[in-house]
């Protein structure tokens, strides 16, 4: 740590000293230009300056807390060209080594729960600063090795909006988070201080899951009146539906009508029901979820191609363990979109080395606008569960092949009431559908044999 003088002037004096120009010292936010006038002053006075360092063991930026009562209790570094609160967390370049070895990442709100938990040897800690957690927060956790991730938040309003903030974080990112509630009055410095290390990592291993957490706080705040059970389910629908796997989702559910006592099927219909005026709640499986825009017939951007495919073929380039699952359920028998079809049916023809995959998509695909999204796959980072990946090939077929069997249905009972024209016409649309997925799979054929053979001379 280090502290800012109660002075105007006496960082900049400082900086002068080492002749740090003005201009550096302005850009970096450690001093303030008056707008029209040539002096600076100091940003940070009168407080302990807690430095921010990013993984690489630079400095980007500067944390300051307050000696008094004065108001912002805390002050950090506006936004620059190296600091980004968003994607910029107070003590990982310490964490790594605790994070790596013990799989977990612990996430506390302030600078000084970090140094009390560091100075009890809990090293796997690092905080937000003054924001909301964010994907690329999650993202710098997971590359350090972090599979757990537990929020220490505060059990008060506050600590609940945050933590309802994080669900479709963790969700767009196929994580899932627990939450330690700490006792009432105590903070993470408070309490490691005062009931010691091992009792602080027992809480942390018991710790509540993030869905439960916000069950029972809501269930705390409303109670479990008619009228409170029904706030409940209102405060539970939104980071329900964020949850894009139905199994987790079902699951989920019925944990929900335990703790209330209502009828699992009467929980789900009203967390599915849409209010008049209401917008659709855009969950895990929408095309936000993935950085990239769908490639289309000719490498076109098409927004509207099928997000489905879309996460499909991401994970298909970038994972070899999923490779072989595709290729088992034929994927690619389904798609609609060609320019995503002719990647993953690529991708999953060949059959060399996993780390010579991007490379040979880049000599052999035809379109320059399919190669650079490839490209973009590459060096974009994408934390992903195997079991997840699995669950949304299934999802896909499943939903594919419901189409077909949903027209059988049709013709069925168009049959049985006698309706002769509707049968006709349905018997035409079972045959172009047949048709159509005859064509698909001697097109993935086609295009497997064709870049069998490139790979062949490839590898």
């Amino acid at each position: 740590m280090g502290y800012a003088p109660d002075a105007w002037d006496a960082v900049s004096a400082q900086l002068a000293s080492q002749k740090v120009p003005l201009e550096v010292a302005v850009g970096s936010g450690l001093l303030i230009s008056k707008e029209g006038a040539q002096r600076c002053y100091d940003r940070f006075r009168n407080r302990i300056v807690f430095p921010i360092v990013d993984t690489a063991m630079q400095i980007t930026g500067f944390g300051g807390r307050v000696l008094d009562d004065a108001l912002p209790k805390y002050l950090n570094s506006p936004e620059t060209s190296v600091y980004h609160k968003a994607r910029s967390l107070y003590g990982l370049h310490a964490a790594r080594d605790g994070i790596r070895q013990t799989k977990t990442a612990l996430i506390v709100e302030g600078y000084f729960d970090v140094l009390a938990l560091f100075q009890n040897g809990i090293t796997h800690v690092a905080a937000t600063l003054g924001t909301a957690l964010t994907r690329d927060h999650v993202r710098l956790l997971s590359r350090c090795g972090a599979e757990t991730f537990v929020l220490v938040f505060d059990s008060d309003e506050a600590g609940v909006r945050a933590a309802l903030r994080s669900v479709p974080v963790f969700q767009q990112e196929f994580m899932t988070a627990r939450v330690l509630v700490l006792p009432k009055g105590h903070d993470p410095d408070t309490f490691v201080r005062e009931a010691g290390p091992d009792a602080f990592l027992a809480l942390a291993e018991s710790a509540v899951d993030l869905m439960e957490f916000l069950m029972d706080s809501s269930i705390k705040r409303h109670g479990l009146s008619v009228e409170g059970r029904l706030r409940v389910l209102s405060d539970m629908k939104e980071p329900l539906l964020a949850v894009s796997d139905k199994v987790a989702r079902s699951l989920y559910v019925r944990v929900l009508a335990e703790k209330v006592g209502i009828d699992e099927a009467a929980v789900s219909e009203r967390l599915h029901q849409r209010q008049p005026g209401a917008r659709a709640v855009q969950n895990a499986s929408s095309p936000d979820m993935v950085p990239l825009s769908p490639v289309g017939e000719g490498g076109a951007i098409q927004p509207e191609a099928n997000p489905l495919e879309h996460q499909i073929v991401s994970m298909v380039v970038r994972y070899s363990g999923i490779r072989d699952y595709a290729r088992e359920k034929h994927v690619t028998d389904y798609f609609e979109t060609p320019g995503l079809k002719e990647i993953c049916c690529q991708a999953l023809a060949y059959n060399g080395p996993p780390q010579g995959l991007t490379d040979w998509l880049l000599t052999t695909l035809r379109d320059d606008g399919q190669r650079r999204w490839v490209a973009r796959l590459a060096i974009d980072e994408f934390p992903v569960v195997h079991q997840r990946c699995i669950a949304l090939i299934d999802q896909y077929v499943l939903k594919k092949n419901r189409l077909g069997d949903d027209l059988t249905k049709r013709i069925r009972d168009a049959e049985l009431s006698g309706d002769q024209e509707l049968w006709l016409a349905l018997m035409k649309e079972k045959q172009a559908f047949i048709a159509d997925l005859k064509r698909r799979q001697n097109q993935a054929r086609k295009v497997k044999h064709q870049s069998g053979v490139a790979g062949g001379k490839t590898i």
